[in-house]
């Protein structure tokens, strides 16, 4: 699944991001360059059918609790209305597979995006959406778990990680998909990544992933997690952007760093991370 980002971001050429979100996150897509996953696979993965301004847009996150979702705030700023996809593999608007749940968020107060997010630079692209009640947890849903808490963290650099969603699945693809991609991507280091943005673009509080080979993220998986393969499974970054040239031109996908956004998320939540 090649997660083209949920935003035509900008390379060192572009100045502003679009302002339509239905523009940018059509219903229907995939992650580029990857697989389909198994039922169950990815029980922290939850879809995200989002309403702005009469318009609706998809979007990915991720269950950090029995009544939270982690997502992007590029994804939620302005938002109506969340319909919330738990355990389902296949997206379907006229039923849910069995085990699945699907719940509305009506409430604007319980759509949170980041106080200091910016629009323009993406800066601070997180959010989180809290579920009218808490949902029961089974095989096919389940959290995942945020870093430990500690004085300092590992950069991840090199590590391997999991990207999911229903996003795009070639830049020539008309929406997503509506079943659960996946792909296996390799952390990158900082440095590195920064070198095909506009400069000051890419903050230490994003996480990038390589992408060579038409393997990444792609629209629609905007908000979406990327997990650790080594060892228990972290999560460690949100979806956030790539480049406005395509999600197949091997430049590296960026996330937003979950590290650095512990204590707002215990803030909100309550919970202890």
């Amino acid at each position: 699944m090649k997660v083209v980002i949920a935003l035509s971001l900008l390379l060192a050429a572009a100045t502003a991001l679009p302002t339509e979100f239905s523009d940018i996150f059509p219903i229907g897509g995939r992650i580029v360059g990857g697989n389909t996953a198994a039922r169950g696979q990815f029980p922290y993965q939850v879809g995200l059918s989002l309403s702005k301004d009469g318009k609706s847009f998809w979007c990915g996150g991720s269950l950090i609790s029995d009544q939270w979702v982690l997502t992007a705030a590029h994804c939620t700023k302005g938002v109506t209305k969340a319909v919330v996809w738990l355990g389902v593999n296949k997206v379907n608007t006229l039923s849910v597979e069995a085990g699945g749940k699907k719940m509305t968020v009506t409430n604007t107060n319980d759509i949170i995006t980041h106080a200091d997010y910016n629009d323009k630079t993406l800066l601070n692209d997180i959010a989180l959406i809290k579920l009218p009640s808490k949902v029961a947890l089974s095989n096919y849903i389940q959290t995942i778990a945020l870093p430990a808490r500690a004085t300092t963290y590992s950069s991840y650099a090199g590590d391997a990680v999991v990207a999911s969603g229903w996003g795009r699945t070639s830049d020539a693809a008309a929406g997503i998909t509506n079943t659960l991609q996946f792909v296996d991507l390799k952390v990158l280091d900082q440095t590195a990544c920064a070198k095909p943005y506009k400069k000051g673009l890419v903050q230490p509080s994003n996480i990038c992933v390589v992408t060579q080979g038409g393997h990444s993220t792609c629209q629609g998986d905007s908000g979406g997690p990327i997990v650790t393969r080594q060892g228990a499974k972290v999560l460690v970054g949100v979806t956030s952007f790539g480049s406005a040239s395509g999600c197949e031109k091997n430049i590296p996908a960026v996330f937003t760093r979950t590290t650095s956004y512990l204590p707002w998320i215990k803030q909100i939540t309550g919970l202890n991370v």
